[in-house]
């Protein structure tokens, strides 16, 4: 099971999984990234995922967008892959941060945690 793969590769780091909104409430919670009393409610599959697992996660008070790297490709387990791609990401959007004119084109990046390899970003609605 990949959840197994994961936890022996990186026994500190949380496995995000589309069907454990409590888990992942409660590891957002410890974290910090989820306000006083804020669960999420629903999580969903966001966009195609084929590299990363890209999570739209629902709360009563938000949207946003939940992103981790593993050590494999999303859509192709058996290729492996650095999991340390999330922090280059996160990075990247840093790096957005003061160029206004750039940040219209990209989602907002509301946190990282390098232990897991988790972005939480803006949710974009795209029509």
């Amino acid at each position: 099971m990949l959840n197994e793969r994961f936890q022996k590769l990186y026994p500190e780091a949380f496995f995000v999984d589309v069907n454990d909104p409590t888990g992942l409430s409660g590891y957002l919670a410890d974290i910090r990234f989820l306000r006083n009393g804020e669960k999420i409610s629903n999580l969903e599959k966001a966009g195609n995922g084929e590299t990363d697992l890209i999570l739209r996660a629902y709360t009563d008070d938000r949207v946003f967008v939940i992103k981790q790297s593993r050590p494999w490709i999303e859509k192709h387990s058996n290729i492996n892959a650095p999991c340390e791609r999330a922090l280059m990401e996160g990075e990247y959007y840093k790096l957005l941060s003061p160029h206004h004119q750039l940040q219209q084109y990209h989602p907002m990046l509301l946190g990282v945690d390098a232990r897991s390899y988790l972005l939480l970003l803006e949710n974009l609605e795209i029509n």
